[in-house]
């Protein structure tokens, strides 16, 4: 039997523009999908890009992408492949390749899943080449082996169980921006408006070092000892794993071992987690929902009892990151560092109006940290189905 291959299951599969399109609109223009954007099965439309028209025009010249498209990144994250939804206009930005499956051969969304799924992803990570960063090459994209595929009412099925998750997700993630919105739109109500050259009584100006415990950076165990990295149960995060939400369970852990013989440090519940290096996650926030590490590229900010709270310090944090990005410096990596960072000047209220402020955003914080739990569960549980449906492990009835 012929070995089918990616290309013999699409219309097309086509390299994007290798230049990165300019940012003129950043409000009402055309996506420009780059590879952060490109998550396991859908697209990150929020943060995304904008273009204008015109550059829209440029950059879709070889193809429009259309709903059911796909968009596969080439490098950082290699792999990642995510599909267009209905009623959206994207480019695609650099390093992204864009692929119209044969609707008469492969639903689209049943395709989006398989390479998704662990055997083509073995296959692209056995694919990528480069030395600092890992790259596809086209003729590799289009020459992927593909397994036996079943007929387009299973791949229906298996894609239709697949999207509920991910269906369930979106629904949560915009109940998350509706409530992440409130909760700004509250603390800039209560703080935004302050006269910085005449305070309010009770109030002063102070530094970021002088309402923190503590506020270090994390560190790195070596990667020489496996004994630090085996077994690994203690939470180590990295500066991508920073969404501005809560920080549940990394993607690495590291032991005890290899925290009490490094310069990683353990931070408690409710410390606030920023990145403190590389655009463009620079001043990247996150919030610890267990005690855990993270590596140098962040600091960790411990809230002084009885000074401030950890929810006025990470909305704080937010209305101070147009400043840090200001100062960060580095001609490879932008980046600022930990004495910038503590002191760095506020405008801190007396700590009984910080309580007021936490009963009334404290609880819609807490409604966004359940949610954001509900989807990290309802991922874990799709990407434990996947594998087992395509590969028909699982009945379909």
């Amino acid at each position: 039997m012929n070995e089918k291959t990616l290309n013999d299951y699409c219309e097309f599969i086509i390299d994007c523009l290798h230049k990165t399109a300019p940012i003129e609109d950043t409000e009402t223009g055309f996506y420009s999908i780059r590879t952060p954007d490109i998550g396991r099965g859908r697209l990150i439309i929020k943060g995304a890009n904008r273009v204008s028209e015109d550059t829209y025009m440029k950059w879709t010249v070889r193809a429009v992408p259309q709903a059911g498209d796909l968009i596969l990144a080439r490098e950082a994250p290699v792999g990642n492949v995510g599909i267009v939804p209905e009623n959206v206009k994207v480019c695609c930005g650099q390093r992204t390749v864009h692929i119209r499956p044969d609707s008469a051969r492969i639903v689209p969304e049943y395709l989006v899943y398989l390479m998704n799924g662990d055997e083509i992803q073995a296959k692209i990570k056995g694919y990528s080449q480069g030395v600092t960063v890992a790259h596809l090459n086209m003729e590799d994209i289009r020459a992927l082996v593909m397994p036996q595929i079943p007929s387009l009412n299973i791949q229906r099925r298996i894609a239709d169980i697949l999207s509920a998750y991910d269906d369930l997700i979106e629904n949560n993630t915009r109940r998350i921006r509706i409530l992440e919105q409130m909760a700004q739109a509250i603390y800039q109500e209560w703080f935004g408006k302050v006269d910085k050259e005449n305070l309010p009584e009770g109030w002063k100006e102070t530094t970021l070092s002088d309402v923190c415990e503590r506020l270090t950076s994390g560190g790195t165990p070596s990667r020489q000892n496996e004994s630090y990295w085996k077994n690994g149960e203690i939470n180590w995060f990295k500066t991508k794993e920073l969404a501005d939400s809560f920080l549940f369970c990394s993607e690495e852990k590291i032991s005890k071992d290899g925290y009490q013989h490094s310069s990683a440090k353990l931070f408690p519940i409710g410390t606030v987690v920023m990145a403190i290096y590389a655009a463009p996650t620079v001043g990247r926030l996150g919030i610890l929902t267990q005690p855990s590490t993270f590596n140098q590229a962040a600091c960790g900010l411990v809230p002084k009892i009885g000074v401030t709270t950890t929810a006025f310090l990470f909305y704080k944090l937010i209305e101070l990151r147009t400043y840090f990005n200001r100062i960060a410096q580095g001609a490879a990596q932008q980046n600022i560092s930990v004495q910038k960072v503590n002191s760095a000047v506020i405008q801190l209220p007396p700590y009984s109006i910080l309580q007021k402020f936490d009963q009334v955003v404290v609880p819609i914080m807490n409604m966004i940290k359940t949610l954001q739990q509900k989807n990290a569960n309802l991922r874990q549980t799709r990407d434990l189905l996947l594998p087992r449906l395509i590969c028909g492990e699982i009945e379909l009835k």
